[in-house]
């Protein structure tokens, strides 16, 4: 779980429910702000039915995956999907940019292997086990039943990615040039800013590290 949800006020079904909720949200693909404003809302309704003695099903209805789907569609600005997976792009394209630059002033010899394999493992894998976190969590209940999810979740992702990861490793490695990946993730990186800034106006340079 990406972070700690604290003293909620929230007691027996009511703190299940929104920690089922919590934690599917968290591995959705929704802006950091928004996340806020959605968690705060939620606890506030079901703390207002805790209160008033409502039952939970009366917030979230029969079903809590339909529910937090309804949450998000209706919260959801347009293109808000896109906007994140090309942050976290870029995110990628910068730590590349960093690690094969000060690999080529070291001398150290950079492959196309160790660039798809740097690609899977740390951009697709957490794409994986957001999506198994997502669709397995609402299965697991209570604190307990999180941390097994997310357990499950990680060595699943990992135990999935390791026949491509092992493909690439045996395949013969085409040398490139460190500075030459560098320049291409910045160009790419660029690109994709002036994307994002059609897209959202208030994407600015520290936006990525929000």
């Amino acid at each position: 779980m990406r972070a700690y949800i604290g003293n909620t006020g929230l007691v027996g079904e009511y703190e299940l429910a929104y920690l089922d909720i919590f934690v599917y949200l968290q591995n959705c693909n929704i802006d950091t702000s928004f996340l806020h404003e959605v968690e705060e809302d939620i606890k506030d309704m079901l703390l207002s039915a805790q209160n008033n003695n409502l039952c939970v099903k009366s917030i979230v209805g029969e079903d809590i995956g339909t529910f937090c789907k309804n949450v998000i569609q209706s919260y959801e600005p347009k293109n808000l999907k896109t906007i994140i997976f090309l942050k976290n792009f870029n995110m990628y394209l910068v730590i590349c940019t960093f690690i094969f630059f000060i690999s080529q002033l070291l001398r150290v010899n950079i492959s196309l292997n160790s660039v798809m394999i740097l690609f899977l493992n740390w951009f697709v894998l957490q794409y994986e086990i957001r999506f198994l976190m997502k669709n397995l969590s609402l299965k697991y209940k209570g604190t307990k039943g999180k941390i097994k999810c997310s357990l499950l979740s990680f060595s699943s992702s990992i135990i999935i990615l390791l026949p491509l990861n092992w493909f690439i490793i045996k395949q013969d490695a085409v040398h490139v040039n460190g500075h030459l990946v560098s320049g291409i993730c910045v160009l790419t990186f660029f690109v994709i800013h002036m994307v994002l800034k059609k897209l959202d106006n208030s994407t600015y340079w520290y936006s990525y590290f929000r």
